[in-house]
């Protein structure tokens, strides 16, 4: 095992908030939590009756949980104020866990930061402003903006923080223990800083990538047919991706384990468990996200029967949606006005790609775009 002080910072925002494009959730109330392996710092001990979660993220040992009222819950390791949530802290998107400090991101666009501050990993810049999506890494920050930019600052040994120039039509961002991963509207990925572990060598001709995740020295990356690539540190077999891995959904990257989440509402681990940390307890179902920390595991869990996720990815002008091709009794459906009655409109002539459906609109000239999936 590597010494503490060199953790990453886990896994980016498994909410994004997109102006114009949003993806509604129909079961808000349903989301609960599933957590397991180290709980030394009672990282794993999640509050009681903590319900409503749509997003998870997990640090170096505390968590977090992101409901749909906008409002954010923390437990766990407190030795920086990490799981300090400001007062009166609402209207949040997004939330990422980094090494010893969080990120939140409201849906006026700004970014909330506090914890850890020794290399300046809170110190958001004054003038950041439209920002979608945040990624905490392990004393570095990231924040992808609403015109496809990165901004990042904290610590920037090895390069971390320094954006590549001309870095441009981002549609999704991820930070490591030293590196910064993100990932392009045509499917590609960009990665700098720390390479100690090979982190920053992405694999030649990867492309169709719909989402990405950073551990400690190591990399996932979700292809668009359902299956994961990995690349940096094999420590303990992280990136050997179990054989027949298929039909994911959802990845996670902690220190020297992974966990994927597949169409079905199972989770997939793998990597170190010295702590039980791929130890995915029995029965566990109905799974719509993961966390990986350092040593635990978070899963977020939807109602019996749960809805496919709704995947929402911008590119150029037109906004794609994507969902698990297995829920063929779920219509698209979209409105610009949610409080007209019956204001949805069914999107039909929908393609379809390996495991996934698929959409394409470019409806975001002007106004509000608001989508589901409803059966």
């Amino acid at each position: 095992m590597k010494p503490r002080s060199l953790v990453s910072a886990l896994v980016a925002m498994a909410v994004v908030f997109i102006p114009q494009a949003k993806a509604q959730n129909r079961n808000p109330t349903s989301g609960t939590i599933v957590a397991w392996g180290d709980n030394s710092r009672g990282q794993t001990n999640v509050p009681a009756n903590l319900t409503a979660v749509i997003a998870i993220s997990a640090a170096m040992d505390n968590s977090l949980a992101l409901k749909s009222d906008g409002t954010v819950v923390a437990w766990g390791d407190n030795t920086y104020g990490q799981t300090n949530v400001p007062a009166n802290l609402s209207g949040v998107t997004g939330i990422s866990a980094g090494w010893e400090h969080e990120l939140t991101v409201k849906s006026d666009g700004t970014v909330i930061a506090w914890g850890d501050n020794a290399y300046g990993q809170t110190n958001v810049p004054a003038d950041l402003s439209g920002v979608i999506v945040a990624a905490a890494g392990g004393i570095h920050s990231l924040a992808l903006k609403s015109d496809g930019t990165v901004v990042a600052w904290g610590n920037n040994g090895s390069g971390r923080s320094t954006v590549p120039t001309g870095l441009s039509d981002v549609i999704a961002i991820a930070a490591g223990a030293a590196h910064s991963m993100a990932l392009k509207s045509d499917g590609t990925v960009v990665v700098w800083g720390d390479n100690s572990s090979g982190q920053t060598n992405v694999p030649a001709n990867l492309s169709g990538v719909i989402a990405i995740a950073a551990g400690g020295w190591h990399n996932l990356a979700l292809k668009s047919d359902g299956t994961v690539v990995t690349w940096g540190e094999n420590w303990m077999g992280k990136n050997t991706v179990p054989t027949n891995l298929c039909d994911v959904i959802a990845i996670a990257a902690g220190w020297s384990h992974n966990l994927a989440v597949r169409s079905d509402g199972t989770v997939v681990a793998w990597g170190e468990n010295g702590v039980g940390e791929c130890a995915v307890p029995a029965n566990l179902r109905g799974v719509i996200a993961v966390a990986a920390g350092q040593t635990h595991s978070l899963a977020l869990v939807a109602a019996a029967n749960p809805s496919p996720v709704l995947q929402v990815q911008l590119s150029g002008t037109n906004v794609v949606l994507s969902w698990p091709l297995s829920a063929t009794h779920f219509v698209l459906e979209t409105t610009g006005d949610l409080t007209s009655a019956n204001p949805w409109t069914t999107i039909s002539n929908l393609p379809a790609i390996v495991n996934f459906r698929c959409a394409v609109t470019n409806q975001l000239s002007s106004g509000n775009c608001f989508y589901r999936l409803r059966k």
